[in-house]
């Protein structure tokens, strides 16, 4: 009903300029066992700019539904709400804290991209492409993360 008078409960966000990311709980056990993380960027991001860069493709296999993504990273996966928040979940401390941060990474490069094509020189299986001044991450990314931290917008963060 709500689609039909064109009202959305997701929220929406004008492309930020710049984005904050923190864990906001720490890492902690979960119930269900391995550690869980709870983060947030304090601001609504837009999943389908998510969805049509491709950009947590170097991390994993992405899934998207609608106001969520999901991605899994080896034995590990993360989630990304259209709200801003992230939660992610592993077997082990170490692991999880290299989930959040390339998840954070990979939502800063969809969101900021400028176009510069640093990663398309460094994705060694031809998967990264130039559309309309923004890169997007092809289908046959083999989710190695080589372009993820070569980023001139996540480099040096």
């Amino acid at each position: 009903m709500l689609r039909k008078k064109g009202i959305s409960l997701i929220p929406s966000q004008e492309a930020p300029t710049e984005l904050h990311f923190e864990v906001a709980t720490g890492y902690r056990p979960c119930k269900a066992g391995g550690i869980s993380a709870d983060g947030s960027f304090g601001q609504a991001i837009d999943i389908e700019t998510l969805k049509e860069t491709g950009m947590l493709s170097p991390i994993g296999k992405a899934s998207f539904i609608e106001g969520a993504a999901s991605v899994a990273f080896r034995e590990s996966r993360a989630q990304v709400f259209a709200s801003g928040n992230v939660n992610g979940r592993s077997e082990n401390e170490k692991e999880l804290k290299k989930l959040m941060r390339i998840v954070e990474l990979s939502v800063r490069r969809a969101l900021l991209c400028q176009g510069c094509g640093v990663c398309v020189g460094h994705c060694e299986h031809n998967a990264i492409e130039m559309k309309e001044k923004k890169v997007r991450i092809k289908e046959n990314c083999i989710h190695c993360g080589a372009c993820i931290e070569v980023c001139p917008l996540v480099k040096f963060i």
